[in-house]
């Protein structure tokens, strides 16, 4: 048995000659299989000695066709020239594109969620008013028997007892024969709540000011407020249903970087992508989050290109916009001269380059953009198997084998990728392995046909949305089997949008039980009573949309599994019609018996990579960096 391993610098890389895996009823379960059955994985791994390290491309290769790149933008590091482009890739045969393929739209901007859209507070009366966020704001000058309580309020507030303002400006907030003040009172018991952190209850009466409009004698103090809000929630989506209806509006110069980035955000969701676009342009460039604005546009550029895109006219030049949008963020988040430091961003970015290149079937630039992505993060995980496909198109199907071998081994058991093992059929397909194509697609179907069945039963139990979203998140917190169905679930909970709200729900939990640790005058007060039944609505509402939103996506996850289902038992036909026809060549001597070729295959190295033995062991240092060689074939090499 040849056994070895390739090191490179910073990797380790595996190679055995004689490896057989076959993903079945166990993501980790691989079998092994002889000569004949000829895998070469290979693995970088950072062990032992180091070499020099080789310098960093700066720039994409170019791919045959479509349009170019400019060889001048700096990607962080020295610019080689780009190698010649490779032939035209064969033809897709079957099987589902991956998640970055051209019609899937790139991956939503950072910190991105679509806002929870909640019904606005009751509205009393109001005035006009400006300035930042401040204790003064505009005093009220009326006078009546209960200015002594508002003045004893806003003494205690000035020296920072807020405990004691904010039950004093809810008696006059309540107090009917006090109309004069209610205004000052509706914003000091906003802020003073909020120097309290008790958020989504400040956030309740902030709001209650804004919906009055500039007749609100506090209403920009107020705006400021929700600002600041939206930095100390979980989720500052629930801040912007109220801020998006005052858009014209001239907020405090210190937030209005940021009331602009955030209300494009809320007209992205929107699908406003005139109005997004016209705010990003709002927020200046020195701003830190002018390069989260720059991607967002980048990602609308991307929307609109797909929908003048024709594959058949090859009009790839459509997606320029969105690459020199995509590389600015890239050169703004450069760690070594980069005028901004969001290494997350930075990962997006490429991400997203690499994403909308496979789009305009720029595979070769695809890959090079996945390969900038730091490894054990998100977005390197979610690279691999859309790299996987990037490396399949290329007919780099050794490349392709290896990524999708990183997916199996136990480090990622728990990971719910189904169409890693269709893709692997595919490949094994089109190398005329028929009996291994067909062993992969049977281990699928045996595996996602009963999952299949449990989500059905999922969706038809006419649960309500509360009762789904308890049914989620106790599943959630009870299950400990690892099984297929608990990684659905935890697919769902992964969803961004979905887990803003569950994670807002728990601060709001937070903050109610918080109540407990105040002092008793203040747990026993009106004002207490008052938030904590504000909050217990609060909570059913997010609760509610919870769990709507889990029963959608669901119904995806169903549609998505009926669907590769459809898909493998396609596969399995084509296979199994391949290997009839194989077997009547055989018997009848016709001399229609496909014939499998050894495949090529050396042990020779780069100046920047060693070969190591491989004694069978998996580590961490070696994930990604596979490439298993089929020993034989029908493909021409």
């Amino acid at each position: 048995m040849l056994k070895a391993r390739f090191r490179t610098a910073g990797s380790w890389m595996i190679a055995s000659g004689v490896m057989a895996a076959v993903w079945l009823a166990n993501p980790c379960a691989w079998l092994e299989g002889g000569a004949d059955q000829g895998w070469v994985a290979s693995a970088h791994a950072q062990k032992r000695k180091k070499k020099k390290k080789a310098p960093v491309e700066d720039a994409p290769p170019s791919d045959s066709g479509g349009f170019t790149f400019d060889e001048g933008v700096n990607l962080g590091g020295e610019a080689p020239p780009p190698p010649a482009a490779p032939p035209p890739p064969a033809a897709v045969p079957m099987g589902p594109p991956p998640a970055s393929s051209s019609t899937a739209a790139p991956e939503a901007p950072v910190d991105a969620a679509a806002p929870a859209v909640l019904p606005p507070p009751a509205a009393s009366s109001g005035g006009e008013g400006g300035g930042d966020m401040s204790f003064e704001g505009i005093r009220t000058t009326a006078g009546s028997a209960d200015k002594d309580k508002l003045d004893a309020g806003n003494k205690a507030i000035k020296e920072d007892d807020c405990i004691t303002g904010s039950v004093l400006m809810f008696d006059v907030l309540n107090n009917p024969n006090a109309g004069d003040f209610h205004q000052e009172a509706e914003y000091r018991l906003a802020f003073c709540l909020y120097k309290l952190k008790k958020f989504h209850s400040s956030l309740y009466y902030a709001s209650s000011v804004i919906q009055k409009g500039g007749s609100h004698n506090f209403f920009q103090v107020a705006l400021a407020l929700m600002i600041k809000i939206s930095e100390d929630v979980v989720n500052s989506d629930v801040v912007l249903t109220d801020l998006a209806t005052f858009e014209n509006i001239d907020p405090p110069a210190k937030f209005k970087d940021q009331l602009k980035y955030s209300l494009a955000r809320f007209a992205y969701f929107r699908n406003d992508f005139e109005k997004a676009q016209r705010l990003i342009l709002e927020v200046s460039k020195d701003h830190p989050l002018y390069p989260k604005a720059r991607f967002l546009e980048a990602v609308i550029l991307y929307r609109l290109a797909l929908t003048n895109f024709n594959p058949d006219s090859e009009n790839y030049s459509v997606f320029e916009p969105s690459v020199a949008a995509l590389k600015d963020v890239v050169n703004l988040t450069n760690p070594r001269g980069g005028k901004f430091e969001d290494p997350v961003l930075r990962r997006k970015a490429y991400a997203t380059l690499a994403r909308v290149h496979y789009a305009a079937h720029q595979f070769r630039a695809s890959l090079f953009y996945y390969d900038k992505i730091e490894r054990e993060t998100d977005e390197w995980v979610d690279s691999l198997f859309e790299s996987a496909w990037a490396s399949y198109r290329l007919n780099r199907h050794d490349q392709a084998l290896g990524k999708l071998y990183t997916l199996h081994t136990p480090f990622f058991a728990d990971v719910y990728n189904p169409e890693t093992q269709l893709l692997e059929s595919i490949i094994y397909y089109d190398n005329c392995r028929y009996d291994r194509a067909e062993t992969v697609v049977n281990g699928f179907i045996d595996r996602y046909n009963p999952v299949v069945d449990q989500v059905k039963k999922i969706n038809s139990s006419n649960r309500g949305p509360e009762d789904t979203y308890k049914f989620i998140f106790s599943k959630n917190a009870a299950s400990s089997s690892g099984g297929v169905l608990d990684r659905i679930i935890s697919l769902v909970l992964s969803d961004k949008e979905l887990k803003r709200i569950y994670l807002t729900i728990l601060e709001i939990e937070k903050e109610r039980k918080s109540f407990d640790t105040m002092p008793s005058f203040w747990t026993g007060s009106a004002l207490a009573r008052k938030l904590r039944t504000d909050l217990e609505l609060r909570r059913k509402q997010f609760t509610q949309m919870a769990g709507s939103l889990a029963q959608r996506k669901l119904k995806e996850e169903e549609q998505n599994l009926n669907s590769w289902i459809s898909q493998a038992y396609k596969i399995r036909l084509e296979t199994t019609t391949k290997q009839q026809e194989q077997n009547r060549a055989q018997l009848s001597g016709g001399g229609l018996e496909i014939q499998l070729r050894p495949y090529r295959f050396s042990a020779a190295t780069p100046d920047n990579r060693e070969y190591w033995p491989f004694d069978g062991e998996f580590w961490r240092d070696e994930l990604g960096t596979y490439e298993i060689t089929l020993s034989q074939g029908c493909r021409a090499q």
